[in-house]
C-alpha cells in the first residue's frame, strides 16, 4: 500500500532582530532574578536586598509593571510580612516618582510603578464579587478551595489597603469609601473586611486624633493624610460592627474580632495588635533549638541543696562537676 503523503503545516514564523531578542533575553532574566531577590526579603537583609532590586537592575516599562504586580502579589499571598513589602513599595514609589522628568521634560521610564500597584489594589476592591476576576484559579480546584483561595486574596488586598493608609501612602478618602461600601450590605464577607481594616488602622488614626488634640507624649505627628476622617466617624464604623455582632447569622470567629476591636478601643487601642510578629533568622533558629532541647535542667531545691554543701566536701564537688557538666553540654548542643 503506497503511504498518502500529507503536505506540512506552515509553521509562524515571527523574526525579531538580535536587538530585540537580547531585550527581551535580559527583560526574562532581570524579572527572574527580581523574583528571587523578593523571596529572600526578610527583616535582616531588607536594606541589602532592597538597595539591590532598586539599583542593579536596567529598568524598562514592562518590568516595572511585572516588579509592582510581583510585589502586590506578595503582599496578599504573604500577610505575614507584608511590612517589609509596604516598606520597599514606599521606597520603589520614590524611586519611580512620576514628577521625575528626564532631561527631555518628559516623564522617565518606571513612572507607572505607583499607578499601577495602587490599580491592582483598586480592582481587587471594585471587583471582589466578581467570580470573572479569579477566573485565573486553576480549574482542578474544589469548590471550597477556589472560595477559600477568593477569600484569602479579598482579605489580602483589604488588609493591603489598610496598611498603606497607615503608613500615610492612601489618603482618608479610599477608606471612608471602602468603609461605606461596606456598610451597603450586611454580610458575613462585608463584616470580615471592616473589621481587619479597623484593627489594622485603627491605632495610627487614635494616635493621630490625640496628637491633634495634644493628649498624646507624641512628639512628631503620624504620617497619615487625613482630610475628612474624625473620631466620630472612626467610632461610628465600630459602632456598626458591634450592632452586627448581634446577629446570630454571623459565624463566631467574625464575632470574636469585632470583640477585639471593642477591647483594644476600650484600652485607647495602646495594646498593639500584631499577629505576626518578626523575628531575624538567629532568633527562629535560636528558638527551635531551645525548644526541640530535652536536656534535664537542675531544679531549684537542687540548686539550693548545692548552694549550702561545702565545697571541700566530696559530695559538693562531684554534684558541681555534674551540673557543670550538663550546662557546657547544654551549650554545646544548642549553639553547634
Amino acid at each position: 500500500m503506497r503511504m498518502i503523503e500529507m503536505p506540512l503545516k506552515s509553521k509562524l514564523n515571527i523574526q525579531f532582530s538580535t536587538e530585540e531578542q537580547i531585550q527581551r533575553t535580559e527583560a526574562a532574566e532581570s524579572i527572574r532574578n527580581i523574583r528571587i531577590l523578593l523571596n529572600k526579603l526578610a527583616g535582616e537583609n531588607f536594606a541589602r536586598v532592597s538597595d539591590t532590586i532598586q539599583n542593579n537592575f536596567a529598568y524598562t516599562e514592562e518590568i516595572v509593571e511585572r516588579l509592582a504586580k510581583m510585589l502586590f502579589n506578595k503582599c496578599i499571598k504573604e500577610p505575614k510580612y507584608i511590612h517589609l513589602y509596604i516598606k520597599l513599595a514606599d521606597q520603589l514609589f520614590k524611586k519611580f516618582s512620576a514628577s521625575t522628568l528626564g532631561q527631555s521634560g518628559r516623564i522617565v521610564v518606571g513612572s507607572n510603578f505607583r499607578r499601577t500597584f495602587l490599580n491592582l489594589c483598586q480592582e481587587a476592591f471594585e471587583n471582589r464579587q466578581s467570580n470573572d476576576f479569579f477566573n485565573d484559579l486553576s480549574s482542578d480546584m474544589t469548590e471550597e478551595e477556589r472560595a477559600f483561595r477568593k477569600r484569602q486574596h479579598i482579605l489580602g488586598s483589604m488588609k493591603l489597603i489598610g496598611e498603606l493608609f497607615s503608613q500615610g501612602i492612601l489618603t482618608d478618602a479610599v477608606l471612608i469609601q471602602c468603609m461605606e461600601n461596606m456598610q451597603s450590605e450586611k454580610n458575613e464577607e462585608n463584616a470580615e473586611i471592616m473589621a481587619n481594616l479597623l484593627l489594622i488602622t485603627g491605632k495610627r488614626v487614635y494616635e493621630y486624633f490625640a496628637f491633634e488634640a495634644r493628649m498624646t507624649n507624641l512628639v512628631k505627628r503620624p504620617k497619615l493624610k487625613i482630610t475628612k476622617l474624625n473620631k466620630e466617624l472612626f467610632e461610628s464604623y465600630i459602632d456598626y460592627l458591634v450592632s452586627i455582632k448581634q446577629n446570630d447569622k454571623i459565624p463566631a470567629r467574625i464575632k470574636f474580632l469585632i470583640q477585639d476591636i471593642i477591647d483594644i478601643r476600650d484600652k485607647d487601642w495602646m495594646q498593639a495588635f500584631d499577629k505576626f510578629p518578626l523575628k531575624n533568622k538567629k532568633e527562629v533558629v535560636f528558638k527551635k533549638k531551645t525548644k526541640s532541647l530535652e536536656l534535664p535542667l537542675p531544679s531549684e531545691e537542687k540548686m539550693d541543696e548545692k548552694k549550702n554543701l561545702n565545697k571541700d566536701n566530696a559530695f559538693g564537688k562531684s554534684l558541681e562537676k555534674y551540673y557543670k557538666t550538663q550546662f557546657n553540654e547544654k551549650l554545646r548542643v544548642l549553639f553547634v
